[in-house]
């Protein structure tokens, strides 16, 4: 009986594993992203930030090298703000997203860690947009935070796209 009690534990808890993670890159997903943000404000003393990350060209990568490339490339990404941000902080939330909630850090570090984001990424010939918000958790609301920083995102894409004279649009 006892064997069965532990068994059942150990299904209970591979079964919540697996609905928290995702599975290509490790990371938490975007079911875990939306249950840990209702308590993100509880845990914070002062700052709140939110970063988002969209993985540029993984569309061209797919279709040029192959989808085991760009496999490789978004688990690049994704143990790239694992090891800055740390494994508690950080989500895929879709294809080609991440985000990062980060709580009582200063934005100098935070930028700091983006900094280094973007060089490892670049280093690998990657490329990520990279948006954050930063706010004073009593004063700001974090679903606004969370809005203006995939704002700033989708802004660093749009121009990463427009530099190297691709139109989105006419993508096949």
């Amino acid at each position: 009986m006892m064997n069965l009690k532990f068994q059942r534990f150990l299904y209970a808890r591979k079964v919540t594993i697996l609905s928290e993670t995702d599975l290509l890159t490790g990371l938490f997903n975007r079911n875990s992203y939306e249950r840990k943000l209702k308590v993100y404000s509880s845990m914070c003393n002062q700052v709140f930030a939110c970063i988002y990350v969209d993985v540029n060209g993984l569309h061209e990568i797919n279709n040029t090298k192959g989808h085991v490339a760009g496999d490789r490339m978004l688990q690049f990404v994704g143990k790239t703000l694992q090891k800055e941000f740390g494994d508690k902080n950080s989500f895929r939330i879709g294809g080609d997203e991440f985000v990062v909630l980060v709580i009582d850090e200063k934005e100098k570090v935070i930028q700091a860690k983006i900094d280094r984001v973007q060089a490892l990424v670049e280093e690998e010939s990657y490329h990520v947009s990279i948006g954050y918000s930063v706010g004073n958790i009593s004063e700001t609301d974090i679903s606004l935070l969370i809005s203006v920083a995939e704002k700033h995102m989708y802004e660093a894409k749009q121009l990463f796209y427009k530099q190297r004279g691709v139109d989105r649009r006419a993508r096949k």
